[in-house]
């Protein structure tokens, strides 16, 4: 939703302040030396002002889930689908909550420290995550794994594309006309605009009008002119022939003795619809109608043979057909069965090369696949020959995984299509059955089946917003987990607990900020530590004081919005001014007299009204923690409460 506010932005101080130094208002005329040095001019200006007052906007109240400790173990090696990866654990260990945090929560394998944030909650024991930048690249050794819902095809088809809207899912089995007399099948439906035709169609020409039979012949038992209207209403005898979509997408009827069209107008039921004109005395009753729909083809594919996979979970991305990434079934109806992938449909359907209609339940995705033939060990590396060819350069690095003995060896050198080198001895992967030598290429393995990993923002310690600067106040729980305010004491006191108790676990009583080491690449970042480490799932709230991020015009809306951007706008003259005379000027006090009204507003808006109950020590020791609240009244310019008169 775009803003609509009043607030003064980046885009509005980088103009106001190259003005002043006369560089003119137009952004796009600067140099690059010149923007480096207004860019600078304005955040100078605004860090000023935001040091200049303890503003309320600086002090805003943020929320904190607090957990269980979190540690798992992988029970597979991850599963990619796309930039994304599916970490399955050996227990339930996962919650829903974890998605959606003020923080994202991290998984941190303990053997590589490679990084995650969980995006996606599947099940207590399955999530998708994110690998986090600035991180070397995550590679994975183990096929991406799914299950066949349906294979459609299994013979030669034509891919179509029209101009237009033209087709939906019960297209399949319709008529596909071309304007020369050709006509074709549909057998799979894509899109709106592209459907698979059975047959060779490639001689078709691109431009060519088409023409979609919706449904079969039907013979017309009813013709009827509605007196008014100027429709007439068309019956057919009972029999499901027409739908509320022929009227929705403009279908036409064609009746077969004259050749004559008409559009649906209005959808009556599924066998009467009506019509834009009088036709009772030009069409009869008993003659044959179709129901069809006209386009254009911009584009007819090649001829292709092939099926179409379809899989219960979105595992394809659209960069499998660019890769020719092989599909390998786990219970293949002949030995050694792949089939490479030659278009991406969605990430739920491709299509492959071959007919894989007798092939069904489970199956694989791999680099490549195929079926040794000979091994040649010669003390250090295994030379492996295959039947076909499978290898290619870009392979060197990957791993060979036999699917018999399930054993992987890294390949080392690429000798050409059908024989590459791997590390160590494969000697014994041979065996007399061609079946038993099948083998897949897959990617080089960094995190392996049975890695211990643990969720950061877990177990007692929580990273902290990055522009977190200190804790103001106390910390509270969410209202409806109740319980006393946490007190805020020093880190190395919370250290001294943890050391001299083991695994204590509770409803979390005490807080720390702690300071986070730095090697100045990044800002200075904190965490909070609690105690005891929680026993279940806690939100907290807690005020903080900012430390303020620079504008971009990503992210041009300064602190304080509205209050203080006219205030940071005379600060950004007010700076260059300075600057190009080595001395404070008019704008100079323009700036403080905008600073101080800007000043006095915000105290008047987070003063409190009423002052809060008046009593002493002794009576707030034997009260706990806990806000007391009694009957205040506020009188004019002065705030009252039980215990005296102040003025406001």
């Amino acid at each position: 939703m775009p803003e609509t506010g009043l607030s003064l932005t980046y885009p509005d101080f980088l103009p106001a302040t190259g003005y002043e130094y006369g560089h003119g208002r137009g952004t796009s005329g600067w140099s690059a030396l010149q923007r480096e040095l207004i860019d600078e001019t304005v955040h100078s200006a605004y860090r000023m002002v935001l040091m200049t007052h303890d503003w309320s906007c600086l002090k805003p109240t943020a929320t904190l889930k607090v957990r269980l400790a979190v540690t798992g173990t992988l029970s597979a090696i991850p599963t990619r689908i796309g930039s994304q990866y599916i970490l399955e654990a050996t227990a339930a260990i996962f919650d829903s909550t974890m998605v959606g945090a003020t923080l994202p929560l991290v998984v941190r394998f303990d053997d590589t420290g490679y990084l995650f944030t969980i995006v996606e909650y599947i099940s207590a024991t399955r999530v998708k995550v994110l690998a986090v930048d600035d991180q070397p690249a995550v590679t994975f050794g183990e096929a991406v794994t799914g299950i066949a819902t349906e294979i459609q095809g299994g013979s030669p088809y034509t891919v179509l594309t029209a101009a237009d809207s033209m087709f939906r899912g019960t297209s399949v089995g319709d008529t596909l006309n071309f304007d020369n007399g050709s006509s074709y099948t549909i057998v799979q439906f894509v899109s709106a605009t592209v459907v698979h035709l059975a047959g060779d169609a490639s001689a078709e020409t691109d431009t060519d009008t088409i023409v979609l039979e919706r449904s079969g012949a039907s013979a017309v038992s009813f013709l009827g002119y509605i007196p008014g209207t100027d429709r007439t209403a068309i019956t057919v005898p009972a029999g499901s022939t027409f739908n509320q979509q022929m009227e929705d997408d403009g279908d036409s009827i064609v009746f077969t003795a004259t050749g004559n069209s008409y559009t649906i107008v209005e959808f009556s039921s599924v066998q009467s619809v009506r019509v834009a004109t009088d036709i009772t005395g030009i069409e009869a009753v008993g003659d044959t109608i179709t129901v069809t729909k006209a386009g254009t083809a911009t584009d007819v594919g090649s001829f292709v043979a092939g099926s179409q996979i379809t899989a219960t979970e979105g595992i394809f991305t659209d960069d499998m057909d660019d890769n020719a990434l092989v599909i390998v079934f786990d219970n293949t109806a002949a030995d050694g069965n792949a089939y490479t992938i030659v278009e991406f449909v969605d990430a739920f359907n491709v299509i492959v090369d071959a007919d894989a209609s007798l092939e069904s339940g489970a199956f694989s995705i791999v680099n490549a696949a195929g079926t040794m033939s000979g091994v040649n060990y010669d003390g250090s590396q295994t030379t492996i020959t295959v039947s076909a060819a499978t290898f290619v350069e870009a392979m060197e690095g990957m791993t060979i995984r036999f699917v018999r003995s399930g054993n992987r060896y890294t390949i080392s050198k690429f000798t050409d299509t059908t024989h590459v080198k791997v590390l160590g001895n494969a000697g014994g992967e041979l065996q007399e059955a061609d079946r038993d030598n099948r083998l897949w290429v897959v990617g080089a393995s960094d995190i392996a089946s049975g890695s211990t990993f643990s969720i950061d923002n877990t177990g007692g310690d929580y990273d902290l917003p990055d522009d977190f600067g200190g804790l103001v106040g106390r910390i509270t729980y969410d209202p409806d987990q109740v319980g006393f305010d946490i007190q805020v004491v020093s880190d190395q006191q919370i250290l001294r607990r943890r050391q001299n108790t083991t695994n204590f676990t509770g409803k979390p009583r005490y807080a720390a900020r702690q300071v986070k080491p730095t090697t100045g690449l990044v800002d200075q970042r904190f965490r909070m530590l609690v105690y005891p480490s929680p026993d279940a799932t806690y939100t907290l709230s807690y005020k903080y004081r900012v430390l303020a991020q620079k504008m971009t015009d990503d992210k041009p809306y300064p602190i304080g919005g509205m209050m203080l951007g006219e205030t940071i706008l005379a600060a950004c003259r007010a700076v260059a001014e300075e600057r190009m005379n080595n001395t404070r000027g008019p704008l100079w006090e323009a700036y403080l007299t905008r600073l101080q009204g800007s000043i006095a507003a915000d105290k008047r808006a987070s003063t409190p009204t009423d002052a809060g109950y008046a009593t002493d020590a002794a009576r707030r020791s034997r009260h706990g923690h806990g806000s007391h609240f009694s009957d205040h009244v506020f009188l004019g310019g002065a705030v009252t409460h039980s215990g005296g008169y102040h003025d406001a």
